[in-house]
């Protein structure tokens, strides 16, 4: 089987429930990545033991990191740094890919267009009953809806190494909202060169700290006004609302 360019990066915590879903969706792929880190924050649910089994399975280079419990944004930055791919994704723990082609289709788009240093596209949602409940597509995303408080779907995002290179790590002082900040960074003020992908690539389980409606309403809009502050940019507490305003409707 084809081996993609792309290096998976996966952080986990207590994941049992969703984890073995998760790799079994990378084993599916139509081509392999490169390889896939996955960064355990120090589980004691039996993830360890889903990850050796997986390990053992996998055609394809499986590295394990661990590290300290200090956020997921911190070990996205562990498990970026490991990478060797010319290209970097994300699957988190409590998410599974969408289809058996999201690899082949994002390998072939970053093969077609070199230019290309960061491709997007759109992720689903799914009930703790297996339910799909909403979708979220990239599809209407510009950096300047940043200012907006709206954002690609950070799950669906593929990046070049030299763009990691160039933008930085995720700041680790944000609690949730360190995906928004790094994409502003990168495509507001960065300018990377940018690609929507018309694809559904991630089944995401709800129930995470992201859903929580309080985090919505206070925390992540705090922080979305923080990150806009630090790299420049000012937006009114009105307009970031308008992107819940949004969420409640849908």
């Amino acid at each position: 089987m084809t081996v993609s360019g792309i290096s998976l990066v996966t952080p986990v915590l207590n994941e049992a429930r969703t984890l073995n879903e998760t790799l079994e969706s990378v084993l599916h792929q139509s081509i392999y990545p490169k390889e896939h880190i996955i960064v355990d924050s120090g589980s004691t649910d039996g993830s360890l033991d889903i990850i050796k089994r997986y390990s053992g399975r996998a055609p394809y280079p499986v590295r394990l990191i661990t590290t300290p419990a200090e956020g997921v944004y911190a070990a996205l930055n562990a498990g970026n740094a490991a990478t060797t791919g010319e290209v970097i994704g994300l699957l988190h723990g409590d998410d599974a890919f969408s289809s058996h082609h999201v690899l082949e289709f994002i390998s072939s788009a970053m093969t077609r267009d070199k230019d290309v240093e960061l491709i997007y596209g759109d992720v689903h949602y799914i009930n703790t009953r297996g339910q799909r409940t909403r979708y979220y597509s990239g599809a209407h995303f510009m950096p300047s809806t940043l200012l907006s408080g709206f954002a690609f779907p950070h799950p669906s995002m593929y990046i070049r190494r030299t763009l990691w290179q160039r933008i930085g790590t995720y700041d680790t002082r944000f609690r949730i909202a360190g995906d928004y900040e790094w994409i502003v960074r990168s495509t507001l003020k960065g300018r990377a060169r940018t690609m929507y992908l018309p694809l559904d690539m991630v089944a995401m389980h709800e129930g995470g700290i992201a859903f929580r409606w309080s985090n919505r309403l206070r925390h992540n809009i705090s922080e979305k006004r923080r990150a806009l502050h630090l790299n420049g940019y000012k937006a009114p507490l009105w307009r970031l609302m308008g992107r819940y305003l949004y969420l409640f409707r849908h």
